[in-house]
């Protein structure tokens, strides 16, 4: 049995989609799922603070080795630099060279795309490991839901272009794109997805493009739409403290973590470690009960109203959750930081905080270490 199963399972409605319950009993504090990500970057705000292959914070005091090319990934040790260099970035250096200029906005589209890149390039190059609870495969990501119909018009045209790009890299490796040629020989488009390609596409550029090339790119255009509603932020305090809400430092795909609904007030938190995350018991939940993660920071000042539009337009789902049909209570107070009303961070097993004095029956704040 998987280590998750031993605390959750996934079942599946028509309000709900495809969730995580709790097989049993689960106590708070409990760590309920583990996952090593499929592929994970550090973010374009942070590539001069962060490893590219580990995603370890860069020592002040440490050398810092870079790409002998290019200037878009930094590494702590020569170790990483060569393991990276052999998985990813000799196949991605050119096309990196050409996204990154001097007049590329930084953010989170760039971003999502160097994530896109490197998932392509650990499916074909057969970098695969067999799945199991810590580790998943590319199948894993495929199964993924997509929402391509839920999103509006401005955001397919930008997941239009970005599909048109990344089939130039494709382009250009001769080898990746004939791997890809045979991997989608028998892929199916679901009905929503061929319908909101010919949409995105129409049926011109399906008539006048070569067959194969324009499979090609409809498969890029619902990964990007797949990876869009699925990819995770990895979070720290290291940025600007622990007065600012937990800062972003990279984006990582963990496909077998997709279950978990949303919930305002969560029964479940996590930290990531790295490239890893953790999930762990806020509170008791009950056999049965739906384990729920935020999709939103907590501590937001945002009104009831206000954070339901983000949700419906950021998730596609209209929150009924405890919190937003009963505002009066401060649920807030009992997951986050107890120490310091200022303080952003979260309640977390001690177990989980490397400079904590180890107790496994405590929370501490992740923050402050309070």
């Amino acid at each position: 049995m998987n280590t998750f199963e031993q605390f959750l399972k996934i079942k599946s409605d028509k309000v709900f989609g495809r969730y995580f319950t709790a097989t049993k009993h689960i106590k708070k504090g409990e760590i309920i799922k583990t996952e090593l990500s499929y592929t994970a970057i550090p973010d374009s705000y942070a590539t001069k603070k962060v490893c590219t292959n580990c995603l370890n914070f860069f020592d002040p005091h440490c050398s810092v080795f870079k790409c002998v090319s290019c200037d878009n990934v930094k590494y702590c040790s020569e170790a990483c630099q060569e393991m990276d260099m052999k998985k990813f970035h000799n196949l991605e250096c050119c096309y990196l060279n050409k996204l990154i200029t001097e007049d590329t906005p930084l953010g989170y589209t760039l971003d999502y795309q160097w994530l896109l890149i490197r998932t392509l390039i650990r499916y074909l190059t057969n970098d695969e490991e067999k799945g199991n609870y810590l580790s998943s495969t590319f199948k894993d990501v495929n199964l993924m839901c997509s929402n391509c119909e839920c999103f509006d018009s401005e955001k397919l045209l930008e997941f239009r272009n970005i599909a048109l790009s990344i089939k130039t890299f494709l382009d250009a490796n001769t080898e990746l794109k004939e791997k890809l040629k045979i991997h989608l020989m028998f892929y199916q488009f679901k009905k929503e997805e061929s319908a909101t390609i010919e949409k995105v596409f129409g049926k011109a550029y399906n008539e006048e493009a070569n067959e194969t090339d324009f499979k090609i790119l409809s498969f890029l255009f619902i990964l990007i739409c797949k990876e869009e509603c699925n990819s995770f932020g990895l979070y720290s305090f290291k940025l600007e403290g622990n007065k600012s809400p937990r800062q972003p430092f990279g984006l990582a795909l963990f496909p077998l973590s997709v279950f978990f609904n949303h919930s305002c007030y969560p029964n479940v938190g996590y930290v990531t470690r790295n490239k890893s995350i953790i999930f762990y018991a806020l509170m008791d939940i009950n056999e049965g009960e739906m384990a729920c993660i935020s999709y939103v920071g907590i501590k937001d000042s945002l009104s009831k109203q206000e954070r339901k539009e983000n949700l419906k337009k950021n998730f596609f789902f209209n929150c009924e959750c405890k919190k937003c049909s009963n505002e009066g209570g401060n649920m807030v107070e009992k997951i986050t930081c107890h120490f310091d009303n200022a303080c952003f961070g979260w309640m977390v097993p001690t177990k989980l905080v490397k400079d904590a004095k180890f107790n496994e029956n405590e929370f501490v704040c992740e923050a402050c270490l309070n």
